[in-house]
């Protein structure tokens, strides 16, 4: 899997390849927590390719690629 960042702009960056779901769960906390980021919730949304997961910015998400 490949796991990317997507900004307000919609620029996408690579910032993992985990094998598991659990692997992105601590690839998206260590990004959250090295831009001192507090996320209350998160929302994910599964599509045929990808799942996108929004962690209350609404505006900037974690792409999940299968």
């Amino acid at each position: 899997m490949k796991l990317c960042f997507e900004n307000s702009r919609g620029e996408e960056r690579v910032i993992g390849t985990p094998e598991t779901l659990k692997e992105a769960s601590v690839i998206m906390k260590d990004f959250l927590d090295a831009h001192d980021y507090k996320s209350y919730y998160s929302i994910m949304n599964e599509y045929e390719d990808k799942t996108v997961i929004d962690v209350g910015s609404h505006t900037e998400f974690f792409i999940l690629y299968k």
